[in-house]
């Protein structure tokens, strides 16, 4: 299929996901009584994370009526791309960097500074200046590896990328989708700018038998393998840990040859008219209070005055982080994953 006609097919069908959403706040409209300002907001994080910050949000903010819209990175992307001539969302908070950068390249996002922007690592915001995004937290690769069922197999815990390609772990290995899955394409992202593309796609193809399915969540991975369901979940980091603290029978594994990363940024949303309410939000997002609740489930944030992991971390998170440039993943985003559906698209989760 030309690339065009890729790009249209796979931004239909993705925006079509996008109803799906969890959506969430005190109500679906744009505005409200009482004198409220009411704000939408769109977002990829985890659902267990997002109902506490708002939780926090609103009870510091009670003028402000927030709506959250939840899903997947690429939905959230193609839905703000769908959007883009009549644009719904006021604030996109908890997006993959990767996929803002997308959006940012259309001119879909408001320059902005929030407050306390001085606190913000510089490699972890946009470097233009007021900036149109910043990061708030570092997403990474694990591995969730199920003990009791690769013992069973007599297979070893995986300890690198090169060790999923063991023959005997065929089948057995899931992983994000990453046209779908911000997770998928940061995974995806780090093999590739890690390797080099020629020899990054003779892994994935040395890799995919062992794949059994490619999932549209960056975070079922893991919990199919604290369920028993596969030996071995490539996912996000934070679930990995949240399952293993949860007591699920894993070992969580930070691949010894880097884990692939990227950001959980936030931006304004570009509009005839933006709502002070959304810059009130943006401002509370980057702020302390905020940072309070990322570091409970992010190893690595992005403000200057937090540098305790959460329990389930090794020390070194830092070193961990492979070597990418996010913009250039988010400039060959298209070709990358016509690419990848080329390959590997036949494994991938049926959504419905």
């Amino acid at each position: 299929m030309p690339r065009a006609r890729y790009r249209f097919a796979a931004l239909t069908a993705l925006f079509a996901l996008a109803t799906t959403g969890f959506v969430g706040g005190c109500d679906r409209g744009s505005s409200s009584g009482g004198g409220k300002s009411s704000i939408l907001v769109y977002t990829a994080m985890e659902a267990d994370q997002v109902a506490p910050i708002m939780d926090a949000f609103r009870r510091e903010h009670p003028e402000i009526n927030a709506t959250v819209v939840r899903d997947s990175t690429g939905v959230i992307t193609a839905r703000l791309l769908a959007e883009a001539s009549a644009p719904r969302a006021d604030v996109v908070w908890g997006l993959a960097a990767t996929g803002l950068l997308v959006v940012e390249q259309k001119g879909l996002l408001a320059a902005y500074a929030p407050a306390g922007l001085e606190h913000i690592e510089p490699r972890f915001r946009d470097e233009q200046s007021p900036p149109r995004w910043v990061g708030t937290a570092v997403l990474m690769t694990a591995f969730a590896a199920n003990v009791p069922e690769l013992k069973r197999r007599n297979l070893a815990v995986p300890k690198s990328f090169e060790d999923l390609t063991d023959p005997g772990l065929r089948g057995l290995v899931t992983m994000p989708n990453p046209a779908s899955s911000g997770t998928g394409y940061l995974i995806l992202c780090g093999i590739l700018q890690s390797r080099g593309e020629d020899a990054g796609w003779a892994y994935l193809d040395k890799l995919h038998p062992n794949v059994a399915q490619y999932t549209h969540s960056g975070s079922k991975p893991a919990t199919m393998a604290a369920a028993g369901e596969y030996p071995v979940g490539v996912a996000l980091d934070a679930r990995c840990v949240a399952e293993k603290n949860r007591g699920a029978p894993i070992e969580i594994v930070f691949p010894t040859d880097k884990s692939g990363w990227d950001l959980e940024a936030m931006a304004l949303v570009q509009k005839k008219e933006i709502k002070p309410a959304a810059k009130v939000f943006m401002d509370w997002a980057a702020s302390p209070a905020a940072f309070e609740h990322y570091t409970k489930y992010a190893a690595i944030v992005t403000h200057d005055g937090f540098r305790s992991a959460p329990a389930g971390y090794p020390p070194t998170t830092r070193e961990q982080l492979a070597k990418l440039g996010l913009r250039w993943a988010a400039s060959n985003r298209d070709r990358i994953l016509a690419e990848w559906n080329r390959r590997y698209g036949g494994k991938g989760e049926s959504k419905g």
